[in-house]
């Protein structure tokens, strides 16, 4: 099983942010992506979209109004088609 764990990539060496997998003594075999960075633009942007959907998610989806939870949940799953063609 692989377990992840989080780095830095500072030239050749990693270093570890928080755990690191076991002695430093060892060698460890490791597959390394290298994670894009976003601007402060794209995540203020990122931030706003997130707002206006929650906002739209708020006006369509008032749980006040669920008298029965279960039943809507029930109501709601039977509803959403998972796997096309399995119908």
């Amino acid at each position: 099983m692989l377990t992840p764990y989080a780095a830095v990539l500072k030239g050749d060496r990693l270093e570890w942010i928080d755990e690191q997998p076991g002695s430093q003594e060892r060698i460890f075999k490791v597959h390394v992506t290298v994670l894009e960075e976003v601007s402060g633009s794209e995540r203020k942007s990122q931030g706003a979209k997130m707002v206006e959907a929650l906002k739209k998610l708020a006006e369509i989806a008032d749980a006040s109004s669920i008298n029965d939870p279960v039943a809507w949940q029930r109501e709601t799953r039977r509803d959403r088609v998972l796997f096309e063609g399995l119908e």
